[in-house]
């Protein structure tokens, strides 16, 4: 028992320093970024981006010990530009690999309350149903938690979700997903240089 939960805390503390060296190069590359393009920062924001991931996760989803757990989660970012807000459901299996089995179906709520265009440090609220099945007997049960991890952009399309959550009836678990970026059909497209240079300096950018 004692070993798992020091493995738990392991695994919020790697991503915890994963977050502070993602922040440090994000902001080295968006400077050079910023003096080399004039890249407006706000335009991953209104492209409605959706972003589905899978991972394997440990949670307490057993009467004694951990279970092992793979959820699949899916969320689509709201176009608020001045608030990084995100909406989307969490769907999560779990087994102690011997009379346990648990299925968990949640909405999520996320707010990235540190980063910039839906990346970086969020905080997140789960609420829906959890199903346990022990010894060929099924029990539904509220399923309600919080939630904190870090999003990591790899390149423009892929992503790696490390989080930890806390909560009942699983009390706590910790994994990482990784996933895939997809653009809506009707999304509006990313602004050319020329139109961030325009939302930049507040002008269209061109001269009279």
């Amino acid at each position: 028992m004692k070993k798992s939960i020091i493995l738990i805390c392991a695994i919020l503390l790697g991503v915890a320093a994963l977050g502070f060296a993602q922040d440090d190069d994000m902001n080295l590359s968006d400077s050079n970024r910023v003096d080399s393009n004039r890249v407006d920062s706000s335009r991953v924001d209104s492209s409605r981006a959706i972003f589905i991931g899978i991972g394997p996760e440990i949670n307490m989803n057993s009467r004694e010990g951990f279970a092992g757990g793979i959820p699949i989660n899916i969320d689509y970012q709201l176009p608020i530009s001045a608030l990084p807000l995100a909406l989307g459901l969490t769907i999560t299996m779990s087994s102690n690999f011997s009379d346990t089995t648990v299925a968990e179906t949640t909405g999520l709520f996320r707010w990235y309350f540190m980063g910039m265009n839906h990346s970086g440090f969020f905080a997140q609220v789960d609420l829906g149903m959890h199903i346990l099945t022990e010894r060929n007997v099924s029990l539904t049960l509220f399923n309600g938690g919080i939630r904190a991890g870090f999003r990591l952009p790899l390149g423009d399309f892929f992503y790696v979700d490390p989080h930890g959550r806390f909560g009942y009836p699983f009390f706590i678990g910790a994994g990482v997903l990784g996933g895939m970026r997809f653009m809506p059909s009707n999304s509006p497209n990313i602004n050319t240089t020329s139109n961030a240079t325009s939302y930049t300096n507040g002008s269209s950018g061109t001269e009279e």
